[in-house]
């Protein structure tokens, strides 16, 4: 058995909360950080998603535990990248990194995924 890992994923109190209830992402391009250190990247994202959805109840983090093995297939797929952000973006991501997991993806790490829990910020 090889070791768990946590991503996580800013968004807002009421889609953390269908996702955790659900347990699954829909199918669609998203985006992640690895571990506590990258956290503050997380926290970011889900401010600024609570900004732009005023009724999604505000900022929360979604926390997907995933086993090695299942990371390592899906870069291997190339479903699964490792992203730095542009130039463009807020200056508080710069030398940052996120996890973009494609949409074909999603299915593999929605059957695989370990847990998904949330925590409002």
């Amino acid at each position: 058995m090889s070791k768990t890992l946590t991503f996580l994923h800013g968004t807002t109190v009421e889609r953390a909360q269908t996702l955790s209830q659900s347990q699954n992402f829909l199918m669609e391009q998203t985006y992640f950080v690895l571990g506590a250190n990258n956290r503050p990247t997380a926290q970011f994202f889900a401010e600024r998603a609570a900004s732009r959805e005023p009724r999604g109840g505000g900022p929360a983090l979604v926390l997907v535990e995933v086993e090695e093995d299942t990371v390592n297939s899906l870069r291997r797929n190339g479903w699964l990248k490792l992203t730095t952000f542009d130039v463009a973006d807020d200056p508080r991501l710069q030398n940052r990194t996120q996890w973009l997991l494609e949409a074909p993806g999603v299915p593999i790490l929605n059957r695989e995924l370990i847990d998904m829990t949330w925590e409002q910020l």
